[in-house]
């Protein structure tokens, strides 16, 4: 099992403590596990303008790191939401629904009652993704096959039938 660690991704701000912004297992699928993301810019400046502004920055940066892994937002599998209001909660999911209007994922929403930078929400998202991103350029065919060459199943994959399974 391979794990990459994310520590930059265009249009976020680097983390503001010791974490990365996500960590990617390659695997059966990848998993990328990604670190709260607050509402803040590519220059760490905290969006203003309430908690729908602040909601779609905080989706905008999941999906800035998502695109960092190759991956989506149609990957994510599951969200964990911070709100320092409650009360918050449907202006919240008014923005949220936005991002994701057709499969949503899991998700649980907890009230803090302080989030760092006078934040008013953080998420934390997960994300299951194909085992390997879509090549931009067609791969060599025929392959050069060698006669013992470990990565023979892995180059030559994208050629065998695939089946359906579930996850």
């Amino acid at each position: 099992m391979k794990k990459e660690f994310i520590t930059k991704a265009d249009g976020v701000p680097e983390a503001i403590g010791p974490y990365s912004l996500a960590v990617q297992v390659q695997g059966p699928r990848r998993h990328i596990t990604l670190s709260g993301q607050l509402p803040l810019d590519a220059e760490g400046k905290l969006i203003e303008g309430g908690i729908e502004a602040q909601t779609k920055q905080v989706l905008h940066n999941i999906e800035q790191v998502l695109r960092t892994t190759q991956a989506s937002l149609k990957d994510v599998v599951r969200v964990f939401v911070l709100l320092t209001d409650l009360n918050d909660f449907d202006r919240m999911n008014g923005e949220y629904r936005k991002w994701f209007p057709d499969d949503k994922p899991a998700r649980a929403v907890w009230e803090s009652p302080h989030l760092p930078k006078g934040a008013l929400v953080e998420m934390i998202a997960e994300a299951h993704a194909p085992e390997e991103p879509i090549p931009e350029a067609a791969p060599e065919f025929p392959p050069k096959l060698i006669m013992g060459d470990p990565d023979l199943r892995r180059r030559t994959r994208h050629m065998r039938p695939r089946r359906e399974t579930e996850d």
